[in-house]
């Protein structure tokens, strides 16, 4: 089963960040509560929404597989259960995953190469795992997000530190290349898009602020302290729609803090 007090630590940062907006008048929560099918992890969650579909995936703590649950958007308690994503993949990191044209893509770090993977679901069948063109790899998570059409992912270097980035558009890979801006960083990069624009926020090595760089189709912005004087020792959760909202762990204290920028 589950650890009760796994899923409140990794479930509260997913779901804060998925659901967070302004609410209206009335607006109530559900109250926590397991998701079924006795699924276990050691790492944070991911989730995208395809459709009417909430898909929820994780790392198992001992066989490292990747697996899955589907929720309905209406909410209810109604979930299939986990199921191993299918192709034999597994991870000792957290998966990330994005959706767009209604796929769904699910990207890993591989255990032993190091290698950065992409599953993708059409509604039916899973395409099984390949690499990510490229040649690139990284010993920390994934960050994922979309831009218009596009399916953007971000990693960090390993012997390098610096943060890279490759993008999909439906047909072909960009390749990996570096963000723009001679950022670098020692855990995994928070990513998402609003307002026709990427907002990825980094942590720093050696300060431990947190950065953000923004792209607009065009032009990255060059990476600049989110200001508030905010620092951590974690990686970075964001979430957009309109404003744009990161997550921080607190260093000392170990609190949630958030910020939100009105752009």
């Amino acid at each position: 089963m589950i650890a009760r007090s796994t899923v409140l630590r990794y479930a509260s940062c997913l779901l804060v960040a998925l659901l967070l907006s302004i609410q209206p008048a009335g607006a109530a929560w559900s109250g926590w509560r397991e998701v079924p099918g006795g699924g276990t992890t050691d790492v944070a969650l991911s989730a995208t929404v395809v459709d009417d579909a909430i898909y929820l995936f994780g790392k198992g703590i001992g066989d490292r597989k990747v697996y899955v649950a589907r929720g309905n958007t209406s909410g209810g308690g109604k979930w299939s259960g986990w199921s191993e994503v299918p192709g034999g993949g597994r991870t000792d990191a957290a998966l990330a995953a994005a959706s767009s044209g209604g796929r769904l893509y699910l990207f890993a770090k591989g255990i032993a190469d190091k290698k950065v993977y992409v599953n993708n679901f059409n509604g039916t069948v899973w395409s099984g795992w390949s690499e990510v063109p490229g040649g690139g790899s990284t010993d920390v998570a994934l960050a994922a997000t979309t831009l218009g059409s596009k399916v953007v992912i971000f990693g960090k270097g390993t012997a390098v530190t610096k943060v890279y980035v490759n993008s999909f558009d439906g047909s072909a890979w960009s390749g990996w290349y570096e963000v723009p801006g001679g950022g670098t960083t020692d855990v995994a990069l928070g990513a998402a898009s609003a307002n026709g624009k990427i907002y990825l926020f980094g942590k720093g090595i050696a300060d431990k602020q947190v950065y953000m760089n923004t792209f607009n189709g065009a032009a990255w912005s060059g990476w600049a302290v989110v200001p508030g004087g905010g620092t951590t020792d974690a990686p970075i959760a964001a979430a957009a729609k309109g404003k744009v909202s990161i997550f921080a762990k607190g260093i000392a204290d170990k609190k949630v803090y958030v910020n939100v920028l009105t752009p």
